[in-house]
């Protein structure tokens, strides 16, 4: 398939902590972004959340849901009842 240059702007210090990032993944800059635009076209959307949240980059409810997850995977013999307790208890303490 044909490759083509694409331009794109970006803060000096924003890049450099990037390329820093995808040096230690073991990838180009390049190669992060082509894996980002694959990954938009085959969902077609943004590979994260966009929102008005004011922790960048997650909203509060798909954190609560990554700590629970974590959680349930340190004890595997949790019945999906207990799992929703344990969700109902959280939404409880944030009333």
């Amino acid at each position: 398939m044909p490759q083509v240059a694409t331009t794109i702007r970006m803060d000096s210090e924003i890049k450099r902590q990037f390329d820093e990032l995808c040096s230690e993944l073991g990838m180009s800059l390049n190669t992060a972004v082509n894996i980002f635009a694959k990954k938009a076209l085959r969902i077609r959307g943004l590979p994260f959340s966009v929102d008005l949240d004011s922790t960048p980059g997650i909203s509060p409810y798909r954190k609560a849901l990554d700590d629970l997850c974590a959680e349930a995977a340190k004890l595997p013999e949790m019945t999906p009842e207990e799992i929703d307790k344990l969700i109902s208890d959280y939404r409880a303490s944030k009333s």
